[in-house]
């Protein structure tokens, strides 16, 4: 993958224009390079790029400051173990509700085990724990009381190779988290159809419901497995490198469901695609030898991050 070897050589309106405004009524937010601030009243304050100040405007979700929103997840000190080496040193990180969070970093710097973290999953691996926090809605999740079990269908889990359950069929490859966790709906078909609408995958196997789920294409069957998670009705849905293996085209087709999904969802994805990072992530974090080195809106990491090896990073001088 070719990588630009300045910031000032990636072409902001280019890079961004997949991650537009998001309405914020009465948000205190940031109106221009100025760093000024004012409530978002429907007119445009004063701006240095030549903006008419009787023009209405939107209070844009990426003129946020990172410090005023709420996160529907956050870390604070969290440090991870595989026996006695540890892999993440003291992370906190604020996770947005209902945006997507992108964790970008080289391999090794400990993303993925991050987001195992987020779901209980990383103490599953023999030798492997964790310390610190992770509270979701405020409730740290490593108390001594809480299930692991239901922090896993609250924070819901796609992996970076499709994982389809090679004995079922797609219809019941959509309803094994369900049945896994002792339920059984009323109406099974509604749910397999609404799951597949909900991951545009319903027209496309609408007519081979009983086929193997491993019969699909990569893509098909990644977003197979998205509506997998998606029926147990997940708040916080977590992607492990989700389109690593999938061609340019099912990668597109995962990225327009992410837009779609986090309307309804709080996503934290993992990728080592930066690109990928820039159209579908509103805030990114940066990790580097298992240390946050940078969170901030995607457009500011990739255009003006404030630490040299975060920029060093984005433009390929490592990683």
């Amino acid at each position: 993958m070719s990588m630009p070897t300045s910031l000032s050589s990636i072409p902001k309106t280019t890079q961004f224009t997949s991650i537009e405004s998001r309405s914020l009524q009465g948000t205190t937010v940031n109106t221009g390079p100025q760093g000024t601030t004012s409530k978002a009243t429907g007119k445009r304050a004063s701006r240095s790029d030549g903006a008419s100040a009787d023009e209405p405007s939107k209070a844009r979700w990426d003129e946020v400051s990172v410090s005023t929103l709420v996160p529907k997840m956050r870390t604070e000190g969290l440090r991870a173990y595989f026996g006695q080496a540890e892999v993440l040193k003291g992370i906190s990180l604020p996770v947005a509700e209902k945006q997507v969070t992108a964790v970008i970093g080289p391999s090794g710097c400990g993303k993925s085990t991050f987001v195992r973290c987020l779901n209980r999953m990383h103490e599953v691996v023999p030798g492997a724990r964790a310390t610190g926090q992770v509270l979701l809605d405020a409730q740290d999740i490593y108390q001594a009381e809480v299930d692991p079990v239901r922090v896993r269908r609250r924070v819901g889990m796609v992996f970076q190779k499709p994982n389809p359950f090679p004995t079922m069929s797609i219809r019941d490859n959509v309803l094994a988290g369900l049945r896994l966790n002792g339920e059984r709906p009323d109406d099974p078909d509604a749910v397999v159809e609404k799951m597949l609408h909900r991951v545009a995958l319903w027209d496309e196997v609408k007519d081979i419901l009983g086929r193997a789920g491993t019969g699909l294409s990569g893509g098909q069957q990644q977003r197979l497995c998205i509506a997998r998670s998606l029926a147990l009705e997940p708040e916080v849905l977590l992607m492990d490198e989700p389109c690593s293996a999938l061609d340019p085209i099912a990668t597109a087709r995962v990225e327009e469901l992410i837009h779609e999904l986090r309307k309804s969802y709080t996503i934290v994805i993992v990728t080592h695609n930066m690109q990928q990072a820039a159209r579908v992530a509103n805030f990114t974090a940066f990790f580097y030898l298992g240390k946050l080195i940078e969170y901030d809106r995607t457009d500011v990491i990739f255009t003006r991050p404030k630490e040299q090896r975060t920029e060093d990073y984005i433009t390929g001088r490592f990683g």
